[in-house]
């Protein structure tokens, strides 16, 4: 039989189990892998079935990579969630993605840095948001149709502190390449930084699963999409604009332009 390779993800959701349970499948070898494209892939010889989404409402989901790797340039900050005590931890953080992982950096000491050493277990939120959906904008006198289109990721993984000066200053590099891309500074592996470089702490979340989620309307009729560009074109809003770009380009739209 054809041999088929599924992510981690995937695989997870077909067998109804936890992604950290698989990982541990594959580290005692009961699940044949392959590397590819750097990510690891799962051969299985069976036929399978369709898997269903990661998300609740699956038409929301996507495997855009072109979004995905907008998203992670123009978002400036996400949010990592660690676990505290059995209480979730929630914290801002500037990141910049990076050899395949989130790479955000902060202080040796606090409350942060003792929660990874604790637990190295995390998940990462970034969203993008788009324009605000007025319930009048969809035929409806009901404020519950009243909606918030976005993008979104979440990413979930271990947090990895980099300890080899080396390679922490090649990871802030590309932070300072994301956040101040027009330069105009020292590279942080030159003399200068070598004291703060010191100081500073630099983290690397590998993501075991990653999930994107893009809200735009997707899920209602070509009638309700068109009513929701004409009152954002209408509206002109901040974000209105970029909204029904989106709109047109995703969910083809037609007949709005």
């Amino acid at each position: 039989m054809k041999e088929t390779l599924v992510s981690v993800q995937r695989y997870a959701l077909m067998h109804k189990m936890s992604q950290f349970q698989v990982i541990k499948r594959i580290n005692s070898r009961e699940l044949k892998t392959v590397e590819k494209e750097g990510k690891t892939w799962i051969v299985l010889t069976e036929e399978i079935p369709a898997a269903p989404s990661s998300l609740r409402r699956y038409e929301f989901e996507s495997a855009d990579e072109g979004l995905f790797e907008t998203l992670m340039q123009t978002c400036s900050y996400g949010t990592l969630s660690l676990v505290e005590g059995g209480m979730p931890y929630g914290v801002p953080v500037n990141f910049t993605w990076w050899k395949g992982c989130v790479v955000f950096h902060g202080s040796k000491e606090g409350r942060k840095m003792r929660l990874i050493k604790a637990n190295p277990q995390a998940s990462f939120s970034v969203v993008e948001p788009y324009a605000f959906v007025p319930s009048y904008a969809t035929h409806s006198t009901l404020a519950c149709s009243a909606t918030q289109f976005f993008a979104s990721l979440i990413f979930q993984g271990d947090v990895r502190i980099l300890n080899d000066a080396t390679e922490k200053a090649v990871a802030l590099d590309a932070l300072m390449a994301k956040h101040q891309p027009e330069g105009n500074h020292e590279p942080i592996a030159s003399q200068g930084h070598k004291t703060m470089l010191e100081k500073t702490a630099v983290f690397a979340l590998a993501p075991i699963s990653r999930t994107m989620k893009v809200k735009f309307g997707q899920n209602l009729p070509k009638i309700q999409q068109e009513k929701i560009i004409e009152t954002l074109r209408a509206r002109k809003g901040v974000l209105d604009e970029e909204t029904i770009k989106m709109m047109q380009v995703l969910f083809t739209c037609k007949g709005t332009t």
